[in-house]
């Protein structure tokens, strides 16, 4: 026991192994007493009401910036996003930030968008 609490001590971190059977069930039973499960219908909701909010378009263009305009690794990495149906949707709110001076075009993004447009 004094061998763990030494451990503890300098790194901060407990045993994992420890963490099973009773202790586990009790750990789920008081993170359950402090937030509810999730349920399918949350998830909805919560598509719905993030689908057209200031907050999307906001990781939309923080997304779009990070990967340098590339919509393949945006994708994967925004929310509730789907290629075949969003990607007009993102084009006109790029778009808008780029016309806007808020985001910079990228060479790849424009490759893209000539695409989606069928140009």
């Amino acid at each position: 026991m004094k061998r763990k609490r030494a451990l503890y001590d300098q790194t901060g971190c407990v045993d994992d192994a420890d963490l099973h059977g009773e202790v586990s069930q009790n750990l789920q039973e008081y993170f359950r007493t402090i937030y509810k499960k999730v349920t399918e219908a949350d998830i909805e909701e919560f598509e719905a009401n993030y689908r057209g909010s200031d907050s999307e378009a906001n990781d939309l263009k923080d997304l779009y910036q990070k990967y340098k305009g590339n919509l393949s690794r945006l994708f994967c990495s925004m929310i509730s996003s789907d290629p075949t149906l969003d990607s007009h949707r993102f084009n006109d709110i790029l778009d808008e930030a780029i016309a806007a001076g808020s985001s910079a075009a990228s060479c790849i993004f424009n490759s893209k968008v000539l695409g989606i447009n069928g140009i």
